[in-house]
């Protein structure tokens, strides 16, 4: 027999789980590592964005020329560390 739902819950990154700072940690300490500063006009602009396109506006708003895909793997390492402490 087929189970009916009556409800659906989205968490739409930070409704539930608070994911947002800890990005927000990430993405500061990339650019600090780099020489750059990370700011809420930036973050504002990546927000909604898929993750990897994301990545593409911080590095363009910092003009960082590394490869989005090698910070996004590095971003996603801090992330999953800050996750654990």
């Amino acid at each position: 027999m087929a189970q009916k739902f009556s409800a659906v819950i989205f968490d739409m990154d930070g409704l539930m789980f608070d994911t947002e700072t800890l990005f927000s940690i990430a993405q500061t300490a990339i650019s600090e590592k780099r020489g750059k500063k990370f700011t809420l006009q930036i973050k504002a602009k990546m927000m909604g964005q898929k993750p990897l396109h994301a990545v593409e506006i911080m590095l363009n708003e910092l003009g960082i020329n590394e490869s989005a895909e090698k910070i996004f793997e590095e971003q996603t390492k801090m992330y999953v560390e800050l996750l654990k402490n």
